[in-house]
């Protein structure tokens, strides 16, 4: 994968696009993208360039700075006698995010591979409800949806999935 290519050296658009997807959302990508590779970019620039509101685009800088992924400058205009703030993309706080989500991710799948592991599961047939047997046996193996009787469920191709996740953020990680 590119993410670790990324970490020694620039981050790719494809990754960094995807970070950006994942942790502020999908609105926020073009914005990046303006400002990847600049700095002290005003604000009413990138709302003009993105034709969006300001108050818009600086709920997407603010919501990127929750994460440290941009830094601002603030100016005094000296026509108007405003502040105006001036944004810049932060790619190394990019990539100490990416690094810190991928190992939470590989620490969220060990989690699940052992409760996965340990509990039997049973679904209903009609509405996919899922069950752990502890509940299921509170109501009687019978569906608290729709009262139609629950099947075992076999997880091992899931537990088969979840160890190759589990073995292939590791193999990643051990790159870096």
């Amino acid at each position: 994968m590119a993410f670790f290519e990324a970490l020694n050296m620039r981050l790719s658009n494809k990754v960094t696009d995807d970070l950006i997807r994942e942790v502020v959302g999908d609105d926020a990508v073009k914005l990046v993208n303006l400002l990847r590779n600049k700095t002290n970019v005003s604000e009413f620039k990138l709302a003009e360039k993105l034709k969006l509101t300001v108050n818009h685009v600086r709920n997407l800088l603010y919501r990127l700075q929750e994460h440290n992924l941009v830094t601002s400058v603030r100016r005094k205009d000296k026509k108007k006698g405003w502040y105006i703030y001036y944004w810049t993309f932060n790619a190394h706080q990019a990539k100490v995010l990416l690094s810190s989500l991928r190992k939470k991710k590989l620490e969220d799948l060990k989690n699940k591979l052992s409760t996965e592991s340990l509990d039997s599961f049973f679904l209903c047939p009609k509405d996919a409800t899922r069950l752990k047997v502890d509940y299921a046996m509170e109501h009687d193996f019978k569906c608290p949806e729709c009262g139609s009787l629950l099947k075992q469920q076999e997880n091992d191709q899931y537990l088969a999935k979840i160890k190759k996740e589990i073995q292939d953020l590791e193999s990643e990680l051990r790159q870096k």
